[in-house]
Parts: C-alpha cells; structure tokens; sequence
C-alpha cells in the first residue's frame, strides 16, 4: 500500500469522526533508520510512519490514535485510557468501524439520528 493510499485511507476515519462532531488531527512523519555500524542517512533507507488521526474529547485530550496496520489494511484504533486504566488496542476491518470504536463516536452518531 502506498503512502497516497494510506493517506486516503485514514482519512476516511477522519471525516466520519469530524461529521459527527469529533475534533481530529493528522499526521504523518518520516524518519531515516539508521542500520549497523557505519551507516549513514544516505545509504539507510527511509522508513514512513503510517499516517495516522488523532481524535481529541471535548476538553481537548487524546481519546483515540487510528492508524493502519502493517498489513491487510486492517484500522489499528489504540484506545487510550482514562484515569489509570491502560490502552486498550483494537482491529477494525473497515474505516466505519474503526470510527466506531473511539470513544464518543456512537453516542455522537446516535444523538444525529434522533
């Protein structure tokens, strides 16, 4: 999967969690990986993080991070705990699943179709 191609695909989570009221962020880094003694940034490779959304609570925290996993395009959403509980990691097949499975998405989507 190219990066144009992971891009539009966390995207999609994007505009579902933004259409219902989610604040999100993107981002995307590259970092050059260095391997052995001796290597420099020209003859190392680059490595590309997975674009990734961010989805913020109404007070502006992180609630969730979903990214793409390293294969199968399976949506990784990491969960991130609240009051000592610990993240939880979960797979979604699909963007709206993963949308899904951030915290405030179904009650928001919920609240709309009343």
């Amino acid at each position: 999967m190219t990066l144009d191609e992971q891009n539009t695909a966390v995207h999609r989570v994007r505009v579902l969690l933004e259409a219902v009221g989610i604040p999100c962020v993107g981002s995307t880094t590259a970092r050059v990986l260095l391997r052995g003694p001796g290597a420099s940034a020209i003859t190392a490779p680059a490595v590309w993080d997975a674009p990734e959304v961010v989805a913020l609570d109404s007070t502006g925290a992180l609630s969730a991070t979903v990214s793409l996993g390293e294969s199968g395009g399976q949506y990784m959403v990491k969960v991130h705990g609240r009051g000592g509980e610990p993240d939880r990691l979960v797979l979604a097949p699909s963007a709206a699943l993963a949308a899904a499975e951030v915290p405030g998405y179904r009650d928001a989507l919920a609240r709309g179709r009343r």
